[in-house]
């Protein structure tokens, strides 16, 4: 009673803490009346009492399961420093109570919540809707978290120009062989070789649910490329014939001028990977694999070309140039252009 009518601060706290110690260990044995009045103290001392004190009660009442909604609702949208162990480890905060902790408070409460251990799929995909790069990495390092198929096509979209996603997307259990291999197009050498080393790029099938709904996310951006000439053509032809007339830079300039980037933009495209990503744009235009081989040496070099006969590369290279529709083909493409920046259009 003494520390209740104290003004001081430390005295309020000291009451709460108190109560805290005193009631909500493990080892009180209150009847209901008594934990009721307890839980009362703290609702009325809560909000005057310092961050320190504060965090003390949001350590012992994470991990009940009692705790009337309004004080755990406060303790969840205080401060990080109070709020983290409610955000993480209380059971008693359900999706509504999550989405709208969410909706409400910035990234330092989104990463907390992002740790909670079985995540439903709303809750992360109300988090990945955020597009905060630290919340989602947060979010991918929860193997524990459920992720939808938008979840994980949204995530692989923002992925294409957020390389600090690529690495936690890559090392979730729950990632599709199929996105692995549509992330190869644009990650950079060491992501490549740990797709390599983990999936079988010469056998994977781009058929699932979870790879339509990439398809989907990576199309809902569009850099404005038209891909068919004025009688609603391929451009493969066109392309062919600027590489025969005036060489590789005819050809650089040609492709170039289809997807609205500079000289030395679309250079770097065509060779960004060898092989894979020069097959990627040439299926994007339309061409089939005679075509494809046509422009290989003259894009590539001759010296590539021998390395990859050394390396029995070629016969591979083809049949990835050949597993790819042109559809597949466009969005990367499309996607690249954007990462790129804006086009010339």
């Amino acid at each position: 009673m003494k520390l209740a009518h104290q003004r001081a601060v430390d005295g309020k706290g000291g009451l709460a803490a108190s109560i805290a110690k005193m009631c909500l260990d493990s080892r009180a044995d209150l009847n209901e009346e008594e934990l009721s009045l307890t839980f009362d103290i703290l609702r009325k001392l809560i909000d005057q009492v310092e961050v320190q004190i504060r965090r003390y009660i949001a350590d012992y009442l994470a991990e009940r399961v009692d705790v009337p909604q309004d004080l755990l609702d406060f303790l969840a949208n205080d401060v990080i420093n109070v709020a983290y162990p409610i955000l993480v480890h209380s059971a008693q905060l359900e999706d509504d109570h999550l989405i709208a902790i969410i909706d409400n408070n910035g990234a330092a409460h989104q990463m907390a919540v992002a740790k909670r251990p079985g995540l439903t799929g709303a809750v992360s995909d109300k988090l990945v809707s955020t597009a905060n790069t630290e919340v989602l990495i947060n979010l991918l390092r929860n193997l524990s978290a459920e992720m939808t198929p938008w979840g994980i096509g949204e995530t692989v979209r923002l992925s294409v120009h957020d390389a600090d996603l690529q690495a936690p997307l890559l090392q979730r259990r729950d990632l599709p062989p199929a996105v692995a291999k549509r992330m190869y197009a644009w990650v950079g050498d060491a992501l490549r070789d740990y797709i390599g080393r983990n999936y079988d790029l010469d056998t994977v099938i781009v058929a699932d649910a979870v790879s339509d709904a990439v398809d989907a996310a990576l199309e809902a951006e569009d850099a404005g490329i038209d891909w068919y000439d004025e009688k609603g053509r391929d451009h493969a032809q066109r392309l062919i014939g600027a590489l025969e007339g005036q060489g590789e830079e005819g050809f650089v300039e040609a492709v170039g001028a289809v997807i609205g980037k500079t000289e030395v933009e679309t250079r770097k495209m065509l060779t960004r990977t060898g092989a894979e990503s020069l097959g990627i744009i040439c299926r994007a235009f339309g061409m089939d694999s005679n075509q494809y081989m046509t422009v290989m040496p003259e894009v590539l070099g001759h010296r590539s070309m021998k390395e990859m006969r050394a390396n029995n590369q070629i016969n591979g290279a083809i049949e990835a140039f050949e597993a790819l529709t042109k559809d597949q083909a466009r969005t990367t493409v499309n996607a690249w252009c954007i990462s790129a920046g804006a086009t010339k259009h």
